[in-house]
């Protein structure tokens, strides 16, 4: 359909059709939608918004609010009055995505919506909106708002600490959904405040209460809270233990060391034994290495073993004592354990393992011999890295020694004489340094280098002369390329020609460009007022792209885990943007509330995504615009 004008009625019907069920219909509108982009569209679209038809309304408020026209504000605004809540639903989506200023009071007010559905998206909009003129309306809407919820996590999202309180009061709410939020938002808010409150719900009758609890008295990193969770060790749900010892883990406290130790000792800890291990190391508890030893491989979780492993390579590095005691078990599977961190642990362990190629039992003679394979191999790997960095200090030496000479002798032909018993590697390093200095004498020695015997030789001459980007070279290289056999150093050549002619087109653009500033100050001198030299300057000034940089450095550095995933997300390509969402959706619930909201925040502002497929649109609005709503 394009940029063509569309009268009220085809609108209308698109709009309509937007709304279907049937999803081939509803796409094709959707996409026939995105390409109108002229300016009339606005204004039939904010028209719309008073059609008899909800579903008309309903796609008018959201096609508004894709196309974030600060026109439509004010429309929005009014239409905040709909008589349906599904309407008004998105109408407040659309000034989410809008971020204007002058829509806080009016969403302020509308807190005090009918439908519950509305407040929820009216609490998370002036969340994320970041505007602290909320916070105390939005506190004050807790005291008669059935939607705690969504307003419990636009507190935390503002992170203003007059909410502190109010939301420590909420820990003892009836719905324990509002106080799994209450204690999200004052992990979020970081205040020691919230630290004895949250130990006083520790025992709350809710798992997932004390799972959120235990997490954030471990991030509020507050030593009150050591002892209490020693206590909730005990608990009587295993997901409820492997929060309390993470956050024990993370606390640092060396009083929570016997008791983990305890806990390790204990038959039944399969699922939370990932977690010990990972407490234990972070606590440097070298008393833990043995019965580590014996745990590995009891679990069936890949994770839990992984941890354990790495735990036990951060211990045994600090003393390599009790895994030399494992190795004389009389278990021969925790003397295969024992050989399997030693393997882990370089060349130290190397004359432990060649001990327990003597070993009376096969299994664990051969688990020596596995191990010291890998080790060998790794040392090897090792030593040639650093032959090889050797290797390379040297040729750059000699490189940068006989570069140097040339720079003084001026005589080519004496640098190529100079190198006839130099091995390629130095030639080609030489060659490089040579492409760095761009001057008339490396220009010759590269054009003799260029009819050098080795292909590499000739093939990185002619790239460093691309490089140089002298006219004086295409002669040369045009004969090169006649004598030339080999399709390597021909496509070096193609591409070297190239550069030199877009050097000619760059060349012919800075004339042109210093032609139309002369030109300029020629209209500046000739217009006799300030005000029209200013206007003459606007209208004339380029747009200035800037570079863009990472748009959330803090949560990459926070949760390294899924920086790939962030990076997709703030990406300006709708391709990457996809990957970002198709690797949060499927575990958004699991997802930090910090990058839950980050992700909603970037779903609800992408004004590119009715371009991606349908399915896959309408399954992201579930999880990230319903999907709160819901709750």
């Amino acid at each position: 359909m394009g940029n063509e004008e569309v009268d009220d009625q085809t609108l209308r019907n698109l709009l309509k059709e937007a709304h279907s069920e049937i999803e081939n219909v509803s796409e094709y509108a959707v996409s026939s939608l995105a390409e109108l982009k002229s300016e009339r569209i606005i204004d039939l679209l904010i028209q719309s918004l008073k059609d008899q038809d909800k579903e008309v309304r309903y796609e008018a408020a959201r096609e508004l609010g894709e196309r974030k026209n600060p026109k439509a504000i004010d429309p929005l605004i009014l239409a905040l009055k709909d008589e349906e809540p599904e309407v008004r639903k998105e109408v407040v989506y659309a000034l989410r995505r809008l971020r204007d200023e002058k829509t806080i009071k009016p969403l302020i007010e509308q807190l005090k919506d009918q439908d519950e559905g509305v407040r929820w998206s009216v609490a998370l909009t002036l969340g994320q909106l970041g505007n602290t003129q909320a916070v105390l309306p939005l506190i004050e809407s807790l005291n008669s708002n059935v939607a705690k919820g969504g307003i419990v996590r636009a507190l935390g999202v503002l992170g203003d600490k007059r909410a502190v309180l109010p939301l420590i009061k909420l820990l003892q709410d009836k719905d324990e959904e509002v106080r799994k939020e209450a204690i999200s938002s004052l992990e979020q808010l970081g205040d020691e405040r919230a630290v004895e409150p949250l130990i006083n719900i520790l025992k709350d009758k809710d798992k997932w209460v004390r799972i959120s609890t235990a997490s954030a008295l471990g991030k509020l990193s507050d030593k009150r809270a050591v002892e209490p969770l020693i206590k909730s060790l005990k608990d009587e749900d295993y997901a409820v233990r492997e929060n309390v010892a993470e956050s024990l883990g993370i606390l640092k406290d060396e009083t929570a060391i016997l008791p983990l130790l305890n806990l390790l000792e204990s038959e039944d800890i399969d699922g939370v034994l990932g977690y010990l291990a990972r407490a234990l190391g972070r606590l440097n508890v070298e008393q833990a290495i043995l019965p580590l030893i014996r745990k590995m491989n009891q679990v069936v979780v890949e994770r839990a073993n992984m941890d354990i492993l790495l735990s036990l390579q951060h211990l045994c590095s600090l003393s390599i004592a009790p895994l030399l005691e494992a190795l004389e078990d009389e278990d021969k599977q925790i003397r295969k354990n024992a050989i399997q961190i030693l393997g882990l642990l370089g060349s130290k362990a190397e004359p432990h393992l060649n001990k327990a190629l003597n070993d009376e039992n096969e299994e664990v003679r051969k688990e020596a011999s596995e191990a010291l394979k890998r080790l060998r191999r790794n040392e090897e790997f090792k030593a040639k890295i650093a032959q090889d960095n050797l290797r390379e200090k040297e040729i750059t030496d000699i490189a940068r020694r006989a570069v140097e000479a040339l720079s003084k002798s001026n005589n080519p032909n004496l640098l190529i004489k100079t190198l006839e018993s130099e091995d390629t590697w130095v030639k080609i390093k030489v060659i490089k340094f040579l492409g760095e200095e761009k001057n008339k004498i490396a220009v010759q020695t590269l054009i003799e280098f260029s009819k050098d015997t080795d292909v590499d030789v000739r093939q990185n001459a002619i790239l460093a002369l691309g490089k140089i980007k002298n006219k004086s070279i295409v002669k040369p290289l045009k004969q090169a390329f006649e004598r030339e056999t080999n399709y390597h150093v021909k496509s070096a050549i193609k591409t070297a020609l190239q550069k030199l002619e877009e050097m000619d087109k760059e060349e012919r653009l800075v004339l042109e460009e210093s032609q139309k500033k002369t030109q300029d100050f020629e209209d500046r001198e000739s217009i006799k007022t300030v005000s029209e030299r200013k206007l003459k300057r606007k209208e004339k000034r380029p747009a200035v792209k800037r570079k863009k940089r990472t748009k959330y450095p803090e949560l990459i550095e926070k949760y390294p885990n899924y920086k790939y995933a962030i990076y997709f997300l703030e990406s300006d390509d709708i391709f990457e943007r996809k990957i970002g969402y198709s690797l949060f959706a499927p575990l958004f619930k699991l997802l930090p509330q910090e990058l839950q909201d980050i992700t909603c925040k970037v779903w609800i502002n992408d004004n590119e995504k009715r371009k991606m497929p349908y399915s896959f649109v309408k399954h992201c609005e579930q999880i990230f615009n319903r999907q709160v709503d819901e709750d």
